[in-house]
């Protein structure tokens, strides 16, 4: 977050746990409230906030571990998802 009112630029991300315990992260990059001429956030980029969780997740301990593509590629974005593995249980809190 850029700021405390959001009204910057900034990634986005939400997560969701699948019943088998995968955990699907959907993010981007916003533009500032006031930019882009118009008022409110749109995206300006799929891919950098891809890049940054999986820099997260993997300097958590995680483990890139190939892609999976979901045929929904953008301007900046080829449509593969990257797999980042962990032993963890998602819903064990601690271990982050």
């Amino acid at each position: 977050m850029s700021s405390r009112a959001r009204l910057d630029d900034g990634y986005q991300f939400k997560f969701y746990e699948l019943e088998d315990g995968t955990v699907c992260i959907q993010a981007h990059e916003d533009t500032p409230v006031l930019g882009g001429g118009s008022f409110g956030h749109s995206v300006d980029s799929y891919q950098t906030a891809i890049d940054e969780a999986v820099d997260v997740l993997t300097d958590a301990g995680g483990d890139e571990n190939g892609s999976k593509d979901l045929s929904n590629g953008s301007e900046d974005y080829d449509g593969n998802a990257p797999i980042v593995e962990d032993e963890r249980d998602s819903i064990n809190k601690t271990g982050c």
